[in-house]
């Protein structure tokens, strides 16, 4: 039983930080967005 304990608490670390890694990711490209739109915009005033 310890075992079977063991190998979930791997997986949900495991889990946890892929979860982080696509929120970090996402949040990367929005705001690589929003500042391309800022600068389209600078570009164009």
């Amino acid at each position: 039983m310890p075992a079977d304990l063991v190998v979930s608490t791997r997986m949900n670390q495991f889990f946890r930080k892929a979860v982080l890694v696509e929120l970090l990711a996402h949040i990367r490209t929005t705001i690589d967005a929003i500042r391309s739109q800022r600068d389209a915009r600078d570009a164009s005033a």
